[in-house]
């Protein structure tokens, strides 16, 4: 069975209500390598190019900023059944995201 279900980003953690590295600025330009890393042009007093990332783990989706090395739940997808993320994509704005994942639905025991 293919389900297609569609999500307002508002409806998320603050990290994930908007831009999905909105605590990232500012940034002269990007530009995704692949659909799950972006290259960012870091202005300020030094200018800096550094990557981020997205990635997924059974039903949660998590983020890596430029310069930390810790993972950030940025929304779990559980209670709408979806299990297993196997694929992301983000648009080209940074503002959507589309994913791919398992659905899994048990069949009722009769009585």
């Amino acid at each position: 069975m293919i389900k297609l279900l569609s999500f307002s980003l508002a409806m998320f953690a603050a990290p994930f209500a908007g831009k999905l590295f909105a605590d990232v600025e500012p940034v002269g330009y990007h530009a995704w390598i692949n659909d799950s890393e972006v290259a960012m042009f870091i202005l300020g007093d030094s200018f800096t190019l550094q990557t981020a990332r997205l990635d997924a783990k059974g039903s949660k989706l998590y983020k890596r900023s430029p310069g930390d090395s810790r993972w950030e739940l940025m929304a779990d997808f559980k209670t709408f059944g979806i299990n297993h993320i196997s694929r992301l994509a983000i648009n080209l704005k940074s503002n959507q995201l589309a994913l791919v994942s398992d659905h899994v639905i048990r069949a009722q025991a009769a009585h």
